[in-house]
């Protein structure tokens, strides 16, 4: 089951629906035709003798309608010995979309009108190859400029009425995420190449020079972005010691010691651990610490999900009944290990928490505190306590630890790794 949240939003003339769900983003966007839709075609000067060369023409042509006319047309028909063709083109600014959006559908939104007077003809919606965005010039009528197959049913247009066309897979494929997306709007008869015979066959729509925006031509395209899964391993992981040298007899002094360390912190053990209890008489205290690259997801991306996956090391007092603890950890430097990082003070709020399991990895799922610790400009490092010491309650005896495999343990299927899932839109 997908949980998701949605919003609605305009921006900048562009109508938002943002779906944040669990595996995928969904996004219905609206693009709204720029001041470059209109008309192209040949009329009476450029008018010709056979449907064939009234297709196919390539001269000059004089009729073009832009930016003072409030509706936009298609239109092939024979009136008196020769043909006229106009072809209606839609530029959209598409280039909002992300470069990794998988389109899922998109339908063209054409609001018919009565002003010309004729919606005698169907018609299609087909590519378009234009000069210019910006405004319709004479070489967008050539027909090598226009799509030859239909991205649409056809289908005539009622008045005073958004008519909608569903784009096909030829259709969605043509929507152009890095920039601009112009589509053709033709009679039937244009794409079909069917001689109309005598008489007007058209279909007008109103254009983007209508007044107000509600009967504008739009462009609605629903598209999802899939999030990313990546497995981090450690640069360096290893652990530090409080033991018998510190001679520290107390809990909450053993605890929060932070003079002299006798020991270096260990950073080549096949397994790194952690621990908190009294041997010997004195309390023995073992923290870790993992550092991880993470800086190659991307600026911006958000993190959706983020987990430590720990493979648990049978050997020694390991009895798999103390809890791990992670946390964030901040060393005194960031690529070696210091003895003075064992301090409690270094070690953050919790992300997760559990018992290692036996011969498998444990998944410990950060908490909205982890995910957000995650820096994707450079390392991310994670520290670990039992979780008696997280929780400050005293142990005695017998041994309580809990330790996994490092990354130093022979081969690579046991090492501890951060799973991570994040969502990022190209642009």
């Amino acid at each position: 089951m997908i949980h998701s949240l949605t919003k609605v939003v305009l921006v900048f003339g562009l109508f938002f629906c943002f779906t944040a769900a669990a595996d995928a983003a969904t996004t219905t966007a609206r693009f709204y035709a720029g001041s470059g839709d209109g008309v192209v075609g040949i009329g009476t000067f450029e008018a010709q003798a056979t449907w064939a060369d009234a297709r196919s023409y390539s001269g000059a042509v004089t009729y073009i309608a832009t930016s003072s006319v409030e509706y936009s047309m298609s239109r092939s028909d024979k009136v008196g010995d020769v043909y006229r063709i106009y072809r209606g083109s839609l530029p959209f600014d598409t280039s909002s979309i992300p470069n990794n959006a998988v389109i899922q559908s998109a339908s063209l939104h054409l609001y018919g009108t009565s002003s010309y007077g004729y919606q005698e003809s169907a018609v299609c919606i087909t590519t378009h190859d234009r000069e210019d965005m910006a405004t319709v010039v004479g070489d967008d009528y050539h027909i090598d400029t226009h799509g030859s197959t239909s991205l649409a049913p056809a289908s005539t247009l009622t008045n005073d009425q958004y008519n909608v066309f569903e784009l096909d897979s030829n259709g969605i494929a043509h929507i152009n995420p890095a920039d601009n997306t112009a589509f053709s709007v033709r009679t039937a008869h244009d794409c079909d190449n069917t001689d109309p015979g005598v008489g007007i066959m058209s279909a007008a729509w109103n254009s983007s020079e209508a007044a107000g925006t509600s009967t504008d031509p739009y462009l609605e395209v629903t598209y999802t972005v899939a999030p990313v899964t990546i497995s981090v391993y450690p640069t360096d992981d290893g652990f530090y010691f409080l033991y018998d040298e510190e001679n520290q007899t107390v809990w909450s002094s053993a605890r929060n010691y932070s003079s002299t360390f006798a020991r270096s912190p260990n950073t080549t053990a096949t397994s790194i651990g952690t621990r908190s209890d009294k041997g010997s008489g004195k309390f023995r205290f073992y923290r870790l610490s993992m550092r991880f690259d993470t800086s190659s997801i991307p600026e911006g991306a958000t993190i959706e999900a983020a987990s430590l996956k720990a493979y648990k090391d049978p050997s020694g007092n390991n009895t798999g009944t103390t809890p791990l603890v992670f946390t964030g950890h901040t060393r005194a430097s960031s690529t070696s290990f210091t003895k003075s990082d064992w301090i409690l003070t270094n070690f953050g709020t919790e992300f997760a928490r559990g018992l290692l399991a036996d011969s498998q990895y444990t998944t410990y799922t950060f908490n909205t505190t982890g995910k957000n610790y995650i820096n994707t400009a450079g390392d991310t490092t994670i520290g670990g306590l039992t979780s008696f010491d997280y929780d400050n309650v005293a142990q005695g005896s017998p041994t309580k630890t809990a330790s996994f495999y490092s990354s130093e343990a022979t081969g690579t299927n046991t090492d501890p790794y951060l799973e991570i899932t994040y969502l990022h839109t190209e642009e």
